[in-house]
């Protein structure tokens, strides 16, 4: 199956290489677009045609056809190879994690959009929240197309890539076992479990079975296959995957996939868990909710089940790191972290470890928070940052927040440099227009500085020195605009314009043709060009150009 997989990703790729478009990836995530918004995607349809398959074939996609869980039984394997059998760390509330997250991406939409709908206030607390309309987008539309000639638009950077592997793979399987994150972190993995409760096919007892054992052992997703089949003839717990292990290793060939009655009142079996005390339950809860907030979206870039996995660890961090401090007896998996009250050498390790997980969580978390609060002052800013407000409420505060982010953050966020300059040039045009154009120069100058690949504080760097008279400054600050920004026809026209002052006529006609060329007929640089060209003794071609002129 996995063969299949591979043959239709390059199939897919093959087909864009010819067509120059093909269908956009196929990313489950997607499905939420279509069920807050109305927004038809790629992903949903496959979503929906996996759950259809699952009502007759049972849970079977996630062994066969996710990445994430071929990523997971790929570092399961390798650890094996070095000799780490990981051992699964549960905690009782994990078992509701998937359900909440799934209620969250695919329930929470629709209750906030009746929230702001009863009572529009509730949208500052829970975010504005489009309308639901049924539509396909488009490629030129760009977002969540149905259609596209990138097929690589919704795949994360290099970093992203990297931590999510490590993380969502060897991390979690090292720490908390094979499967972890399809077991306690997967929202899809609880739709397809539920919907596995009205499959028609699954993992029957047809013939003999002499209670050797080896089918739980051999399953991977913790599930009891031998109690099951003994109790109900057959498995009917959500989370077998129907990867077949189980029937692959029975001896006497007595477990086969094939039809069952659907278990639709019977008890879901309960895998077993770690003993954990209430106050490590508690203790593992707090920490989870903590870390996802700190790392959720954390610097623009952070996705969602990234954030789950991190939440995850510090969850089972938090419960070893109290142990450490109460008992005096210490054991995770083969190490032994604390004897006779007295913490080994490997507990020292772990103890280093667990500090400095905690001061990454602690020090994303301050980062986070900072994100939140100049989010909050950019939405006041930009609700209330007309010209004449005052300068220091809330462009200040906002300020802060953003030199905050830049200067203690470990990753640099793609809307720092475009809100810092937006704020920088704001106050720029209320100091010039209060006459206080040396404070205002300077804001322009750190609004180049914040962001100097940006051709728009340079250009209005030309604007002001031009007003204020100095030609010379303002033409290299309009040079340095349209070499940023070649399509700026504004700028292009202002520099020929200054440049025709000058007397420096070749490059002037130059620049104010360019200006037309991206602005056919645009009234001032047509008249600035018929001028020019009127003064050098040109005066047909004047005309000519003067006729061509927006009314």
């Amino acid at each position: 199956m996995l063969l299949a997989v591979h043959v239709a990703i390059a199939l897919h790729v093959l087909h864009w290489r010819l067509a120059g478009a093909t269908l956009a990836p196929l990313e489950l995530n997607e499905a939420m677009h279509t069920l807050e918004l109305g927004l038809v995607t790629a992903g949903f349809v496959l979503m929906a045609a996996i759950l259809v398959s699952v009502l007759f074939l049972g849970r079977f996609f996630c062994s066969w056809g996710c990445h994430l869980l071929a990523l997971q039984d790929l570092s399961a394997w390798f650890l094996a190879k070095l000799g780490i059998r990981p051992a699964p760390v549960r905690a009782r509330w994990l078992a509701l994690v998937p359900a909440a997250v799934a209620a969250y991406m695919f329930v929470w939409p629709h209750v906030a959009r009746g929230l702001v709908a009863l009572a529009p206030a509730a949208a500052a607390w829970v975010g504005e929240r489009p309308a639901f309309r049924l539509r396909i987008h488009d490629d030129q539309q760009g977002w969540a197309s149905f259609w596209t000639s990138d097929w690589t638009r919704n795949l994360p950077g290099p970093g992203i890539a990297l931590a999510t592997f490590l993380v969502c793979g060897f991390l979690l399987v090292w720490l908390l076992g094979t499967r972890s994150f399809c077991r306690d972190l997967c929202p899809y993995g609880a739709l397809f479990s539920l919907a596995d409760r009205f499959a028609a096919r699954r993992i029957v007892l047809a013939g003999d079975c002499t209670a050797c054992g080896r089918c739980t052992a051999a399953c991977d997703s913790g599930v009891s296959v031998y109690e099951q089949v003994a109790r109900f003839g057959t498995v009917r717990s959500g989370d077998c995957l129907k990867d077949l292990d189980c029937v692959a290793v029975c001896p006497t060939g007595g477990l086969v996939y094939g039809r069952a009655p659907r278990p639709l009142a019977a008890p879901r079996e309960t895998p077993r868990r770690a003993e954990r005390t209430r106050g490590e339950e508690l203790l593992g809860a707090l920490a989870y909710v903590a870390t996802l907030a700190a790392f959720r979206g954390l610097y623009r870039e952070v996705p969602f089940f990234l954030s789950l996995a991190l939440a995850l660890l510090a969850a089972s961090a938090a419960v070893v790191a109290r142990r450490l401090a109460s008992r005096p007896e210490v054991r995770w998996q083969r190490w032994v972290l604390k004897q006779s009250g007295r913490v080994t050498h490997g507990g020292r390790i772990a103890c280093a470890a667990l500090a400095l997980f905690a001061l990454f969580v602690a020090h994303s978390g301050a980062i986070r928070s900072l994100e939140v609060a100049s989010d909050h002052a950019w939405r006041r800013w930009t609700a209330g940052g007309a010209p004449g407000a005052p300068l220091e409420d809330p462009g200040d505060a906002l300020l802060a927040a953003l030199e905050l982010r830049s200067r203690w953050g470990l990753w640099p966020a793609g809307d720092l440099p475009v809100r810092r300059v937006a704020v920088r040039l704001a106050r720029a045009d209320r100091l010039a227009a209060a006459r206080r154009f040396p404070e205002a120069l300077a804001e322009i100058d750190a609004a180049v500085a914040a962001d100097p690949a940006s051709a728009v504080p340079h250009y209005n760097a030309g604007v002001l020195l031009a007003a204020l008279g100095e030609s010379e400054r303002a033409i290299g600050a309009f040079r340095a605009a349209v070499e940023r920004d070649p399509a700026d026809a504004d700028g292009w026209n202002n520099l020929g314009f200054l440049l025709g002052g000058r007397g420096e006529t070749a490059e002037a006609e130059s620049s104010l043709r360019r200006a037309l060329e991206l602005a056919p007929g645009a009234a001032l640089p047509c008249y600035n060009l018929a001028a020019l060209l009127a003064r050098t003794g040109r005066a047909a071609e004047a005309a000519r150009v003067d006729a061509t002129c927006a009314p």
